[in-house]
């Protein structure tokens, strides 16, 4: 009898991505912005930074940010806001899509 090797098993990509997006962290931020240029710039930043998967505007008034994606620091993402857009305050942080 000859030695067989143990190849690891790879996930898929279907569930490497399914995965992920579950996986996936939820922060709700406060940002003031004023303009549309404002706007522009605080997305642009999210947009940006590392881990995430995608940004949109929420609120009543489109004055929440909405970030979510993998291994992103809520911390240090609304100091860059602060810096290059206005004031900034992290609402909630969710540990997945589904909570």
């Amino acid at each position: 009898m000859g030695v067989v090797e143990r190849v690891p098993r790879r996930r898929s990509r279907i569930t490497k991505g399914l995965t992920d997006s579950i996986c996936a962290m939820k922060i709700v931020m406060k940002v003031e912005m004023n303009s549309q240029k404002s706007k522009t710039k605080a997305l642009e930043v999210g947009r940006n930074a590392d881990g995430v998967g995608s940004v949109r505007l929420e609120g009543d008034h489109r004055d929440e940010m909405l970030v979510i994606g993998n291994g992103n620091d809520a911390v240090k993402l609304v100091k860059i806001l602060r810096t290059k857009v206005g004031a900034a305050e992290i609402i909630s942080v969710g540990g997945s899509l589904f909570e």
